[in-house]
């Protein structure tokens, strides 16, 4: 019976390297979990008017967030450890002034 519990928990879980730049699809209720430090990509309009953040992104509560003016997202700033879950299905991207591939573990709903 414990096998079983690990088993589904292993098969729910995957770590994946995101090259900056590339586009992949975040479905509602999947967790995203910083092995390395990213910065995530989400775009404003997932956004209604009348919601606020908690309607859109559960994260923990030192997660950096941005807004900059002259872009169509909002950057999410993660540390290794750090978590956030969305609650829309989305498009999304990391951030960064290079190439190199990020470490993220995606856990599913």
């Amino acid at each position: 019976m414990v096998f079983k519990k690990i088993a589904r928990a292993l098969v729910n879980k995957r770590v994946v390297a995101i090259t900056p730049g590339e586009v992949f699809r975040w479905l509602k209720g999947q967790t995203i979990t910083a092995i390395d430090p990213v910065i995530i990509e989400l775009p404003k309009a997932l956004f209604r008017d009348d919601d606020i953040m908690q309607d859109v992104i559960e994260a923990d509560d030192d997660i950096g967030i941005a807004f900059p003016p002259d872009s169509e997202n909002i950057l999410l700033q993660l540390q290794p450890g750090m978590s956030v879950t969305i609650r829309r299905n989305s498009q999304s991207c990391l951030f960064a002034n290079d190439i190199i591939p990020r470490r993220v573990r995606i856990i599913e709903p």
